[in-house]
């Protein structure tokens, strides 16, 4: 088993310990919040400034250092479409050579099929079946975060801890896991998602986590083994109950859990305006101060670019194999791979997948576009549009292989997904249908 106790925390043994450390990656659910983008596809592979969520995950943790990974998954799509897409890691080493990082001992591994009872359970699965006996990070297979490895891994030894948690303090604490620390940074309550006066703390628990090695026997304990099943409603309350050493680490860094068409546009325009400081776009790409553009992309447009019959306001990434039609507009943006854009079209804090064909003379704003899809011309699919809505979010969200008829109004908080995939939305029970038509079912989210 490792020594989790150093002498000396000097940054070289950091780093080594960090080359050991296996960073463990939780995925499990349907996405039902991300509908209809998750219809057809894991919410850990939808693009994230044109590259799927989960290598964003992992490049953060590559770049600090972190070699050997478990994918943690649950679910046909889940389990076999993500090993599809990370295979081996060579797509991420070839990313990191750019960066000038030079990998040579990346370690991708990938659980069974396994019915997991909860984050633990699957952790508690991981480390059985992998046999790891060193630390392990866990983090959720949504959350993109700048947090510093090298500070919570020297903290989890300093403290001797069984269980570091990150932690970041927030406004509204009723969507957390809330903790109470003492003067020496131990865990001394928590409270999931207190209700009014149940806590003084602002302190949430963010769901990324170290473990000692020394909690596979936690896990294996008799009273412990078939009630662990959840981290924040089994595993901490059960530690913190039973004075185990329960750390918090309270810094300043960056987190979002991108589950919502909100969160996922705020954590893209956060990446496109560089508050991650372990995502970096491609240097030569830079093609002017804050806009990327794919070389074959920006050699077609390179003309109408410096005689301004385009105009691109940073911050701005465009894909590859792309064309865009004159007295188009576009900022704060990212547009995906082989995607057409029509004379006359305004594009502004939008996401736009691989594939779209947008019309002359649209308006896309504050909203998501899917893949494979057509936006007919003189349309307007708009956040800002004045109308009221009873919906938790005002994002529009077009999803994949959809039609827009021409001269279409998609306004705040409206989806629109495929017609075959009528059935899996009104399924779920969180969504109220506006209507049908021949290609696509309208749809939005209830309170």
């Amino acid at each position: 088993m490792a020594d989790t106790n150093m002498d000396a925390h000097t940054d070289t043994n950091i780093r080594e310990k960090i080359k050991e450390t296996y960073v463990v990656l939780i995925v499990g659910g349907e996405g039902t919040r991300m509908y209809p983008l998750t219809l057809n596809c894991p919410k850990p592979l939808i693009d994230m400034c044109n590259y799927p969520i989960i290598k964003r995950i992992s490049e953060i943790f590559i770049v600090q250092g972190c070699r050997k990974f478990i994918f943690a998954s649950k679910g046909y799509e889940n389990n076999v479409r993500i090993k599809e897409v990370m295979g081996l890691g060579r797509d991420l080493v070839k990313r990191m050579q750019s960066r000038n990082i030079e990998i040579s001992d990346l370690e991708f591994n990938y659980t069974p099929k396994y019915d997991d009872k909860g984050s633990a359970d699957a952790t508690r699965f991981a480390a059985k079946f992998f046999n790891v006996r060193t630390d392990m990070i866990i983090v959720g297979g949504d959350q993109i975060m700048d947090i510093n490895i090298d500070s919570m891994l020297k903290f989890h030894y300093e403290k001797n801890a069984l269980m570091t948690i990150g932690l970041l303090k927030v406004d509204d604490v009723s969507q957390y896991g809330v903790v109470e620390l003492n003067e020496n940074g131990k865990i001394v309550k928590f409270v999931e998602k207190p209700k009014q006066n149940e806590t003084k703390s602002n302190l949430a628990n963010i769901g990324v986590y170290i473990l000692s090695p020394k909690i596979r026997e936690i896990f294996e304990k008799e009273d412990a083994a078939d009630k662990i099943k959840d981290f924040g409603k089994d595993l901490i309350p059960y530690l913190v109950n039973n004075n185990y050493e329960i750390y918090g680490f309270s810094h300043e860094y960056y987190w979002n859990d991108v589950g919502t068409p909100d969160r996922y546009l705020q954590t893209t325009a956060d990446i496109l305006n560089g508050k991650l400081r372990n995502i970096k776009f491609n240097k030569n790409e830079e093609r002017h101060d804050g806009i990327w553009i794919k070389e074959d992309t920006y050699n077609r447009l390179m003309f109408k670019i410096k005689n301004k019959k385009i105009l691109l306001q940073k911050p701005l990434r465009i894909g590859k194999n792309c064309d865009i039609y004159e007295n188009v507009t576009i900022e704060n943006s990212v547009i995906g791979d082989s995607v057409i854009i029509r004379n006359g079209c305004k594009i502004a804090n939008a996401v736009i997948c691989d594939f779209t064909y947008i019309g002359e003379n649209c308006t896309v704003n504050k909203c998501i576009i899917g893949m494979h899809t057509t936006i007919g011309k003189n349309s307007r699919i708009d956040a800002d549009v004045n109308e009221f809505v009873a919906t938790k979010s005002r994002i529009p969200v077009i999803g994949d292989d959809v039609e827009i008829y021409p001269n279409s109004l998609i306004g705040p908080g409206k989806r629109v997904a495929n017609i075959y995939n009528a059935h899996k939305v009104l399924a779920t029970g969180k969504f109220s249908t506006l209507g049908m038509d021949a290609k696509s079912v309208y749809f939005i989210e209830k309170e």
